[in-house]
């Protein structure tokens, strides 16, 4: 949903819902595969590899469209290794 947003020209909610992501990890900086907004867990396998690897392509995309330098959302995840 970040990315979606980012891409579609609306950063300033795709930097809020980001950073609402990142206040979701825990202590360690963890994410599990699922979120209970009901109860505040998180569920399902912990740590999810592929949670972590979308936190890190939006992060990628956010700071190439801040600074100007965007590259295509594929460009994002090969320059990240995945």
């Amino acid at each position: 949903m970040v990315d979606a947003l980012a891409l579609t020209g609306r950063p300033d909610e795709a930097h809020a819902l980001f950073d609402r992501l990142l206040a979701l990890r825990t202590d360690l900086g963890l994410l599990a595969e699922e979120y209970d907004p009901a109860t505040g867990r998180q569920l399902g396998n912990f740590p999810q590899a592929y949670s972590h690897i979308g936190v890190i392509g939006s992060a990628l995309l956010l700071q190439q469209l801040d600074s100007g330098a965007f590259a295509a959302e594929a460009d994002v995840l090969l320059a990240a290794g995945v």
